[in-house]
C-alpha cells in the first residue's frame, strides 16, 4: 500500500517550499497533494505539466521518499513499546479476554461475524466508547474512526451505553461527567461509505486522520454488506455476461480492502476489528440464502450437514488474524447455571486465533452494550466451531 499523507504536513527538515507546493497542486485533473499522488506520477510527467526543473522534481522525490520510508526497528525497541502500551484491547467480554490473552490483538485485523441481530454493531459501539477512556481505567486513550457502511451506527445508543456503563465516569448530570461524555462523542469519527469505490477512498484518507487524531481503534461495520449489495444488485444478464469479470474485480478489491486494513493496524500499533455477514453451506457447492443462514445461527439447532461461515470466501478469511463468531437464539436460555430463563442469551465463539483455544462464552445485550453472562456451559472448549 502507497502511503497517502499530505505533502504540506512534511516535517521541517524535509518540507517543500510554498512555491513548489503551489506548482504541484496545478498538475492536471486535480493537482498533487499527497505522497501516493506524487510517487504515482513519473519525473517526465511533472516536469512537463508543473513547470519544475527536473533536479528540483527529483529532489521533491527523494524528499518525499525519505519521509514515508518505513524505518528500521530493534528488537529492543519492539519490547519496549509492548511493555509501555497494552498489546490487547477488550472485547467487553471479560472471561473472552482472558481466553484471548488479554483481548483483540492490535497490529492485527480481527473480525466479528454474525447473522443479523446478532450484536454485531452492539459489540462495535461498545468498544467505541472503551476505547476513548484513559488506559489506566482499561481504555486506549486514543480516538476512534468507525466506517459505516451500514446507516446502523446510532449516537443516540452510543451514549446510552458511555452513560450506563460507565455512570461515574460518563454521568451528564456533574461537570466532570459531561465534559467527559462529550470528549467521547467529539472522539469518534463517522465515515459513511455507501459504495466499494466510497470504501477505498476511506481506507485510503485513514492515514492522515489516525495521525492528525490519534485513532487507536478502526471499526468497520460492514465488510461484506456493500459488495454484496452490488454484486446481487446486478441482473441475470450482467451476471451471466460479467460473471468471471465482476468476481475478478471483487476479489482484487476485497485484496486492496484487507492489505490497506493490515498495513494500517501493523504500521499505527492499532487494534482494527471489522463485521462480515455469514452464509450457509447446505450441500456441495450449493449456498443457502441469507436467511436460511440466519435461520440456522438463530436456533440452538446443530447439523453436520451445514456449514456456516462469513462471507467473501477463503482468501478474505486468510487475511484476518483472530475471528470471533456470534449466534443468537429463537428460544431462551433457560435452567442454566445461576441465570434462569435467559430470554436475551447470545453466544460467541472463538473461530479462528493462532494463541487461544476454541471456545464459547454467552453475552447478552442491554442499556450497557455487551454484557456478559455468567452461565456454567461458558468458557466450554468446542471441537468444532
Amino acid at each position: 500500500m502507497t502511503s497517502n499523507r499530505r505533502l504540506a504536513r512534511m516535517p521541517p527538515h524535509l518540507a517543500l517550499t510554498a512555491g513548489q507546493l503551489a506548482k504541484l497542486a496545478l498538475y492536471p485533473n486535480g493537482g498533487i497533494r499527497t505522497t501516493k499522488e506524487l510517487l504515482e506520477k513519473s519525473k517526465i510527467e511533472l516536469v512537463e505539466n508543473c513547470d519544475l526543473d527536473g533536479e528540483v522534481v527529483e529532489d521533491i522525490m527523494k524528499k518525499v521518499s525519505r519521509w514515508i520510508a518505513p524505518k528500521s526497528v530493534t528488537v529492543l525497541s519492539l519490547l519496549s513499546s509492548v511493555s509501555f502500551s497494552p498489546p490487547f484491547f477488550t472485547t467487553c467480554i471479560p472471561h473472552l479476554d482472558t481466553a484471548l490473552n488479554g483481548g483483540i490483538p492490535l497490529s492485527s485485523v480481527t473480525e466479528i461475524v454474525g447473522p443479523s441481530r446478532s450484536g454485531k454493531t452492539q459489540f462495535c459501539m461498545t468498544m467505541s466508547v472503551i476505547a476513548t477512556m484513559p488506559c489506566e481505567k482499561g481504555g486506549l486513550g486514543g480516538s476512534v474512526c468507525f466506517i459505516d457502511t451500514e446507516g446502523t451506527l446510532d449516537v443516540d445508543r452510543l451514549v446510552e451505553i458511555a452513560s450506563n456503563r460507565f455512570p461515574d465516569y460518563f454521568n451528564p448530570l456533574t461537570p466532570k461527567g459531561k465534559s467527559n461524555l462529550l470528549r467521547m462523542t467529539q472522539n469518534v469519527h463517522i465515515m459513511n461509505a455507501k459504495s466499494t469505490q466510497e470504501v477505498l477512498q476511506s481506507l485510503e484518507g485513514l492515514q492522515e486522520l489516525i495521525i492528525t487524531h490519534k485513532i487507536r481503534l478502526v471499526l468497520f461495520d460492514s465488510v461484506g454488506y456493500i459488495v454484496r449489495k452490488e454484486f446481487n444488485n446486478m441482473t441475470n444478464e450482467m451476471k451471466d455476461r460479467y460473471s468471471s469479470p465482476s468476481l475478478m474485480g471483487r476479489s482484487d478489491m476485497l485484496i486492496r480492502e484487507s492489505a490497506m486494513l493490515k498495513f494500517l493496524a501493523e504500521s499505527f500499533r492499532i487494534a482494527v476489528v471489522v463485521t462480515n455477514q455469514v452464509i450457509n453451506y447446505s450441500k456441495p457447492h450449493m449456498i443457502s440464502t441469507s436467511s436460511n443462514a440466519r435461520k440456522r445461527l438463530c436456533t440452538r439447532e446443530t447439523n453436520n450437514s451445514y456449514h456456516v461461515t462469513s462471507v467473501l470466501g477463503s482468501g478474505w478469511a486468510h487475511s484476518i488474524t483472530t475471528q470471533l463468531t456470534l449466534e443468537c437464539f429463537d428460544s431462551p436460555v433457560g435452567g442454566i447455571g445461576k441465570n434462569d430463563a435467559t430470554e436475551n442469551a447470545k453466544r460467541i465463539k472463538i473461530s479462528k486465533s493462532p494463541i487461544a483455544p476454541r471456545k464459547s462464552f454467552y453475552y447478552a445485550i442491554d442499556k450497557c452494550g455487551i454484557v456478559e453472562l455468567d452461565l456454567e456451559t461458558s468458557n466450554e472448549v468446542d471441537s468444532v466451531v
